[in-house]
């Protein structure tokens, strides 16, 4: 009826091993796929009668089933979704009265359904969920060995395999089991973990690509079906371990596919407050510190906590602040190679809406640092420092440190300008040649440059300061400014501009 069919013409697609039907399925009924989908419809509504038909009749089984496997290989997506639809229902009703031996056996038999449903999750990835439920059906009991032996000999390399398991998991994480079949694909799902442990493993075996798609399925795992690791407890440590190492590899690629795969599952578990997010984020803390001389390996790292940040303000940014600053200390704020990155990641941290006093603190010293002593980065130093200022500027903690920074800020200026006027005082130096006395000249001349220049920023930031409108640090500014002016002015016979910039403020400079 479905495929409007006489009833000679119907007998005849099942002639000669169904090789008419299956053309039909494959290709249409003269092209036309509507008649097709109609019939497949109609045979997945009458799969439980179909079913009873069959259990007086066992020996026809094989062939109802072959007959229908054509449309596993159909030009048309939705024909192989409907075929997979009702071999999914057949088996089904085959289980609920005692037949499912005569599933398994057309599944895992040669050139049965296994075959075909793995062309066509090569083929269609979409409909990976329909052929998860088909794959589950038939194997129950025997889940094991059928994705342990029968789907992996469907492979020759091993790489397609681990692959199509990695598109095997969310379907199969999102069915609804019974407990016995839970505990069977539990099972599955420990043999996969420990076979790409093995293979992520830099024992000189497997290549990098091998180790690559292991590291992504081992994750993929851990994500999709978290308790596994977390219920043992030496797999978690065991897959972290191996993360880290990773990330020290000498294939800079692997290094950060490694820390990506650390991002995704700690901004994955700590939304889902899971209780192993805290170990990967103390991991990701020790990778930023122990790698912080690679900039390019930094700049990842720094980038992707930002999005943790923006996306998660619960997360604690004190694990990351206390070792990074010591870090930099360690290294010395003025020669660590800083970049842009670098102060978008800082600033990333001095806004954070739960930034504890503490830590805040430690930024500024590094800010405070780098802004009066190195002339590349000073000015960009100072919209962070303002950030964390500006947040909580009457807090005693961050009081104090305005007051002293005030005071070390006005003795650089002097100490900058005095440095100035020292060298041009100086008697000239003898050269051998006019050409070397050119170039250490431009080199007193670039000194004499970042100085000034360093002196311009610190001004700025004071005046900065004076905008948060403190009274007592307005009066110390005021005063210093006045003091500081004089002496520049004993030394230059003039007054310092910048200066009187700083004290118009406060009214007439001149007066």
């Amino acid at each position: 009826k479905a495929l409007k069919l006489q009833p000679k013409q119907t007998v005849a697609l099942l002639t000669d091993g169904s090789k008419y039907l299956a053309h039909i399925l494959m290709k249409g009924l003269r092209g036309e796929y509507e008649p097709v989908l109609s019939w497949l419809m109609e045979g997945y509504a009458s799969a439980s009668h179909f079913s009873n038909l069959l259990k007086n009749e066992q020996a026809n089984s094989q062939m109802v089933f072959k007959a229908l496997e054509g449309g596993l290989y159909s030009k048309k997506k939705d024909v192989s979704q409907w075929t997979l639809k009702i071999f999914g229902k057949l088996v089904t009703e085959f289980a609920s009265t005692g037949m499912q031996e005569l599933a398994w056996q057309w599944f895992v038999g040669k050139d049965g359904g296994l075959e075909g449903t793995v062309f066509l999750l090569k083929k269609y990835r979409d409909l990976t969920a329909d052929a998860v439920d088909l794959l589950v059906n038939v194997g129950r009991g025997r889940l094991s060995e059928l994705f342990k032996s029968y789907l992996k000999n469907h492979f020759t390399e091993a790489g397609e395999y681990w692959g199509l398991v990695s598109t095997l998991l969310k379907p199969i994480k999102d069915l609804s089991l019974d407990e016995e079949t839970m505990k069977e694909l539990n099972g599955i799902m420990e043999y996969w973990l420990e076979s790409s442990l093995k293979q992520a493993e830099n024992d000189g075996r497997h290549s990098i690509a091998e180790r690559t798609a292991s590291l992504g399925l081992l994750c993929e795992l851990w994500q999709a079906f978290p308790n596994i690791c977390e219920e043992k407890e030496e797999i978690s440590n065991y897959v972290l371990n191996l993360l880290m190492r990773t990330t020290r590899d000498k294939n800079t690629a692997l290094q950060i596919y490694s820390l990506a795969l650390l991002f995704d599952l700690l901004e994955s578990f700590a939304r889902q407050k899971r209780p192993l997010a805290p170990a990967i984020y103390k991991t990701l803390t020790f990778s930023l510190v122990e790698l912080y001389g690679n900039i390019g390996i930094r700049e990842f790292i720094e980038g992707n906590f930002q999005l943790i940040y923006a996306s998660n303000t619960n997360i604690p940014i004190s694990i990351v602040i206390e070792p990074l600053v010591k870090q930099i200390q360690l290294l010395d704020p003025i020669k660590c190679g800083f970049n842009l990155c670098d102060f978008e990641f800082f600033f990333r941290l001095a806004t954070h809406p739960k930034l504890p006093v503490k830590n805040g603190m430690q930024l500024l010293d590094v800010l405070a640092q780098i802004l009066l002593n190195d002339p590349l980065f000073s000015i960009i130093a100072r919209p962070d420092i303002l950030a964390i200022l500006n947040a909580a500027a009457d807090d005693p903690n961050y009081h104090e440190f305005t007051t002293k920074f005030i005071k070390i800020s006005f003795s650089s200026i002097l100490t900058n300008i005095k440095a100035i006027v020292k060298k041009k005082e100086s008697p000239s130096k003898k050269f051998p040649n006019v050409q070397a006395q050119k170039i250490e000249q431009a080199k007193e001349q670039e000194k004499d440059m970042i100085n000034t220049l360093l002196a311009d920023y610190i001004i700025e930031m004071l005046a900065d300061i004076q905008a948060l409108d403190n009274e007592e640090h307005n009066i110390s500014i005021q005063q210093l400014a006045l003091g500081t002016n004089y002496r520049i002015k004993m030394t230059t016979k003039k007054n310092y501009e910048p200066i009187k910039r700083l004290l118009r403020a406060y009214g007439n400079p001149d007066e």
